[in-house]
């Protein structure tokens, strides 16, 4: 079901880029002002983009390095992860 959900993903991206495309292309003239927020928004839209690529990176990293049995600190029997000591409940007793 994933792999069809991929390649449905994939199709509709190539076919957005292919229609973007045409247009972009098929203008021949145009009389339009852009204001100076254009740039700003446009920016703004870059950096998105470029922080969506590096989470999307690194939660494909994470993923592959799971397949890989690398394990995180928090995981590893001994690091503490979780594990804490449970008080003697006589100690309190004898005292």
């Amino acid at each position: 079901m994933v792999i069809v959900a991929v390649k449905f993903v994939r199709l509709m991206s190539a076919a957005a880029i292919a229609a973007s495309s045409s247009v972009l292309l098929s203008v021949s003239e145009a009389h339009a002002y852009i204001d100076p927020g254009s740039g700003s928004v446009a920016l703004q839209a870059l950096v998105g983009m470029a922080a969506a690529g590096l989470v999307a990176l690194r939660l494909f990293f994470r993923r592959v390095g799971g397949r890989f049995g690398r394990r995180s600190r928090d995981t590893q029997p001994g690091a503490g992860g979780g594990q804490h000591e449970q008080p003697d409940a006589n100690a309190s007793k004898h005292s």
